[in-house]
């Protein structure tokens, strides 16, 4: 009869851990993605990358990473410039450097989906506007 008690309780507390496991994943499955949401955190790949320099001097020298981590560097680019949209994937670090050509000033600044991601300006005379930022 000790045996058969023994076995009874064994059998229920495997139950209880089962439904325990089953109603734990569920409420991750269904709160996960409104954590995510308001964390502004997307779990696919990022659509909609978008590069900018403007600023008071007409023209300006570039940096910028590509979706596969190339470095692009055109010269003497018009501004206002801005990029197509790329689509890049999380946990790519983009880069964008500008550097005024002659007097005024520079602005980069990168977006996803609208939202800014980073953006600075650079003051005349030879000095650069740096933005960076991971993807995510």
């Amino acid at each position: 009869m000790a045996a058969q008690t023994q076995k009874t309780n064994s059998h229920r507390g495997l139950i209880i851990t089962i439904i325990v496991l089953v109603a734990v994943i569920a409420i991750g499955y269904f709160t996960m993605p409104l954590l995510m949401a308001q964390l502004n955190v997307s779990s696919q790949s990022s659509s909609g990358v978008v590069y900018k320099v403007e600023g008071t001097a007409e023209q300006a020298v570039l940096t910028y990473t590509k979706p596969d981590g190339s470095i692009i560097q055109p010269k003497g680019v018009d501004l206002p410039w801005t990029s197509f949209s790329i689509n890049i994937p999380s946990g790519t670090i983009v880069v964008l450097t500008a550097a005024g050509v002659g007097e005024g000033t520079v602005k980069c600044t990168i977006t996803v989906g609208g939202r800014v991601l980073d953006s600075n300006i650079a003051n005349p005379f030879n000095d650069k506007a740096i933005c960076g930022a991971v993807i995510r």
